[in-house]
């Protein structure tokens, strides 16, 4: 490897490892959040609708963590690709052959299951008008967990084949018309 590409690879790397690290950082700061409004919810005099708080939230967590991951699986194709680097092959691989598993599995998990408790004090003290509105709002959060997880194992197989084809034509010589046609006499 030359220096610049060690040192674009090494970049790239390092980017991945802070999207990474970021993760589990966001998303206990973000429980603790939740935890904490879903705790004056329980024990304050507030409507039941109050509970989408905490679900704004929840939500709010679960998309930056999918930007997070999807940017940091992106790098990693960029690098399987440009860089033929054998553990982004390997990663990428394993996620594409077992893909119900998914790497934010236990993220989906933890913010769909907190998203369903977080709905307990409004079933609790809410009206049935109240509940329909804020059940609503709980079952789109869900369904947008279950969406993003099976989106981002597809999302990932088009950006490696994206990657490839752009840097196929990166690498290729550009084809120039300079012959001009005679005009006609």
């Amino acid at each position: 490897m030359t220096d610049l590409r060690a040192l674009d690879y090494d970049s790239l790397r390092a980017g991945i490892r802070l999207r990474l690290a970021l993760v589990p950082v966001l998303l206990v700061l973000a429980l603790l959040g939740w935890a904490a409004l879903t705790l004056w919810v329980f024990t304050s005099d507030v409507v039941s609708a109050a509970t989408l708080v905490p679900l704004i939230v929840l939500a709010g967590a679960f998309e930056a963590i999918t930007v997070l991951q999807v940017s940091a699986t992106r790098l990693a194709c960029y690098l399987q690709v440009a860089h033929d680097a054998p553990w982004e092959t390997i990663a990428l691989s394993y996620r594409q052959r077992f893909e119900a598993i998914g790497s934010n599995a236990p993220v989906s998990a933890l913010l769909g299951l907190a998203t369903l408790v977080n709905f307990v004090p409004a079933a609790i003290s809410g009206t049935f008008e109240e509940l329909t509105g804020i059940a609503i709002a709980h079952a789109v959060v869900v369904i947008r967990i279950i969406v993003a997880g099976r989106r981002a194992v597809r999302l990932q197989t088009e950006d490696l084949e994206r990657v490839r084809a752009l840097l196929a034509a990166a690498s290729s010589p550009t084809i120039s018309s300079t012959t001009k046609s005679a005009p006609d006499e």
